[in-house]
């Protein structure tokens, strides 16, 4: 006979105990232990951020610069937009363009 069940379903342990008996009423029982764990997968690919709105923007100086935001998305974590960290150092991009006119 064969008893106890093994819920793959949640990590943990689980027992399944095993019984016999003889027609002498010789009984053994034996017992199996069984772990059920979450493997351990190297991740090797790096998230993906998405950013919202325009790239490069621009902002009138003296205006307001209103954050659009960005998602992110992970293999295998999936949504992780709300890990993002947004860094603002103060540096700003400056494009000077010279026109000459002959």
């Amino acid at each position: 006979m064969i008893t106890g069940t093994v819920n793959t379903q949640q990590e943990g342990a689980d027992t399944v105990t095993y019984t016999v008996s003889d027609r002498a009423g010789n009984k053994t029982v034996l017992k199996r232990a069984v772990t059920i764990y979450k493997p351990i997968v190297k991740d090797t690919i790096a998230p993906v951020i998405t950013l919202k709105g325009n790239s490069p923007m621009t902002v009138v100086l003296h205006g307001v610069y209103s954050e659009p935001g960005a998602t992110a998305a992970d293999v295998p974590d999936g949504d992780i937009s709300s890990k993002i960290v947004i860094n603002r150092d103060g540096q700003h991009r400056l494009r000077w363009h010279v026109f000459h006119f002959l």
